[in-house]
Protein backbone atom coordinates (compact mmCIF):
# COMPACT_ATOMS: atom_id res chain seq x y z
CA UNK A 1 0.00 0.00 0.00
CA UNK A 2 1.03 3.41 -0.91
CA UNK A 3 1.55 6.18 1.53
CA UNK A 4 0.97 9.70 0.65
CA UNK A 5 2.58 12.54 2.20
CA UNK A 6 0.71 15.71 2.64
CA UNK A 7 2.01 18.77 1.32
CA UNK A 8 1.65 22.17 3.30
CA UNK A 9 2.70 25.41 2.18
CA UNK A 10 3.30 28.12 4.57
CA UNK A 11 0.74 31.24 4.78
CA UNK A 12 2.42 34.56 4.21
CA UNK A 13 2.68 36.57 7.25
CA UNK A 14 0.14 39.16 7.93
CA UNK A 15 1.21 42.81 7.58
CA UNK A 16 0.49 45.30 10.70
CA UNK A 17 -3.24 46.06 10.98
CA UNK A 18 -4.26 43.33 8.64
CA UNK A 19 -6.14 39.41 10.43
CA UNK A 20 -4.92 36.64 8.88
CA UNK A 21 -7.51 35.09 6.21
CA UNK A 22 -9.46 31.49 7.72
CA UNK A 23 -9.60 28.73 5.40
CA UNK A 24 -13.31 29.05 3.69
CA UNK A 25 -15.14 26.31 5.19
CA UNK A 26 -17.62 23.91 3.53
CA UNK A 27 -21.45 24.04 4.63
CA UNK A 28 -23.07 21.33 3.01
CA UNK A 29 -24.70 20.23 5.96
CA UNK A 30 -26.55 21.24 8.88
CA UNK A 31 -24.88 19.70 11.49
CA UNK A 32 -21.35 21.65 10.56
CA UNK A 33 -23.86 24.82 10.04
CA UNK A 34 -24.65 24.17 13.55
CA UNK A 35 -21.14 23.25 14.60
CA UNK A 36 -19.58 26.37 13.17
CA UNK A 37 -22.87 28.51 14.79
CA UNK A 38 -22.25 26.84 18.26
CA UNK A 39 -18.53 27.92 17.91
CA UNK A 40 -19.22 31.17 16.47
CA UNK A 41 -21.52 32.17 19.31
CA UNK A 42 -19.63 31.04 22.48
CA UNK A 43 -18.26 33.71 24.17
CA UNK A 44 -14.72 33.21 25.62
CA UNK A 45 -13.36 32.10 28.96
CA UNK A 46 -10.28 34.21 28.89
CA UNK A 47 -10.53 37.68 26.90
CA UNK A 48 -7.50 39.84 26.92
CA UNK A 49 -7.77 43.54 25.13
CA UNK A 50 -4.88 45.90 25.01
CA UNK A 51 -5.45 49.27 23.83
CA UNK A 52 -3.24 52.41 23.41
CA UNK A 53 -3.73 55.68 21.29
CA UNK A 54 -4.00 54.19 17.99
CA UNK A 55 -4.08 50.23 17.99
CA UNK A 56 -6.10 47.46 19.53
CA UNK A 57 -4.96 43.53 20.50
CA UNK A 58 -7.54 40.85 21.08
CA UNK A 59 -6.82 37.79 22.55
CA UNK A 60 -9.63 35.35 23.34
CA UNK A 61 -9.15 31.43 24.37
CA UNK A 62 -7.51 29.47 21.53
CA UNK A 63 -8.20 32.00 18.68
CA UNK A 64 -5.53 33.82 17.17
CA UNK A 65 -4.52 37.33 18.44
CA UNK A 66 -6.78 39.93 16.62
CA UNK A 67 -4.67 43.40 15.90
CA UNK A 68 -6.41 46.00 14.64
CA UNK A 69 -5.57 50.15 13.72
CA UNK A 70 -8.21 52.11 15.32
CA UNK A 71 -10.15 53.81 12.44
CA UNK A 72 -8.35 51.97 9.46
CA UNK A 73 -10.94 49.27 7.90
CA UNK A 74 -8.95 45.91 7.07
CA UNK A 75 -10.24 42.96 4.72
CA UNK A 76 -10.85 39.80 6.89
CA UNK A 77 -12.12 36.03 5.60
CA UNK A 78 -14.36 33.85 7.85
CA UNK A 79 -16.56 31.27 8.28
CA UNK A 80 -19.13 34.39 7.54
CA UNK A 81 -17.44 35.47 4.10
CA UNK A 82 -15.71 38.39 2.73
CA UNK A 83 -15.63 41.64 5.47
CA UNK A 84 -14.33 45.37 5.64
CA UNK A 85 -13.59 45.07 9.54
CA UNK A 86 -13.13 48.34 11.55
CA UNK A 87 -12.29 49.63 15.08
CA UNK A 88 -14.10 52.76 16.22
CA UNK A 89 -14.82 54.15 19.75
CA UNK A 90 -18.70 55.29 19.73
CA UNK A 91 -18.77 57.54 23.50
CA UNK A 92 -17.16 54.96 25.95
CA UNK A 93 -17.73 52.11 23.66
CA UNK A 94 -15.09 50.25 21.70
CA UNK A 95 -16.73 48.53 18.45
CA UNK A 96 -15.66 46.63 15.87
CA UNK A 97 -17.67 46.15 13.10
CA UNK A 98 -17.70 43.97 10.05
CA UNK A 99 -19.47 44.70 7.07
CA UNK A 100 -19.70 41.46 4.89
CA UNK A 101 -19.63 41.33 0.89
CA UNK A 102 -23.26 39.46 1.05
CA UNK A 103 -24.59 42.76 2.75
CA UNK A 104 -24.38 40.92 6.53
CA UNK A 105 -23.39 43.31 9.69
CA UNK A 106 -21.81 41.76 12.47
CA UNK A 107 -20.84 44.26 15.14
CA UNK A 108 -19.10 43.72 18.63
CA UNK A 109 -19.30 45.97 21.06
CA UNK A 110 -17.18 46.39 24.27
CA UNK A 111 -18.01 48.71 27.21
CA UNK A 112 -15.89 48.34 30.65
CA UNK A 113 -17.68 49.48 33.92
CA UNK A 114 -17.14 52.66 35.36
CA UNK A 115 -14.98 51.10 38.29
CA UNK A 116 -13.21 48.79 35.62
CA UNK A 117 -14.16 45.77 37.25
CA UNK A 118 -17.00 44.49 34.31
CA UNK A 119 -16.49 44.37 30.95
CA UNK A 120 -19.41 44.20 28.95
CA UNK A 121 -19.87 42.94 25.31
CA UNK A 122 -22.47 42.50 22.59
CA UNK A 123 -22.29 40.93 19.78
CA UNK A 124 -24.74 41.53 17.05
CA UNK A 125 -25.18 39.79 13.88
CA UNK A 126 -27.62 41.02 11.27
CA UNK A 127 -28.08 39.19 8.00
CA UNK A 128 -30.32 39.24 5.71
CA UNK A 129 -30.85 35.81 5.09
CA UNK A 130 -31.16 34.62 8.82
CA UNK A 131 -32.38 37.63 10.69
CA UNK A 132 -30.96 39.34 13.76
CA UNK A 133 -29.33 38.32 17.07
CA UNK A 134 -27.57 39.80 19.81
CA UNK A 135 -25.34 37.81 22.52
CA UNK A 136 -24.61 39.63 25.52
CA UNK A 137 -21.88 38.67 27.73
CA UNK A 138 -20.56 40.00 31.15
CA UNK A 139 -15.92 39.55 31.66
CA UNK A 140 -14.81 40.17 35.81
CA UNK A 141 -11.37 41.51 35.85
CA UNK A 142 -8.74 39.22 37.21
CA UNK A 143 -5.51 40.20 39.13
Amino acid sequence: MEQRQRQFRPMRRPVQGEVPPLPEPAFDTPERVRLQLRETLKPASDLRIALDDSSLEILADQEPLRRFMLGQPVTRLDASGAAEVIATWSGSTLQIRARYSHRGLRTHQFTLDHAGALLRTTLVFNDPMSGKLELHSVYKRSD
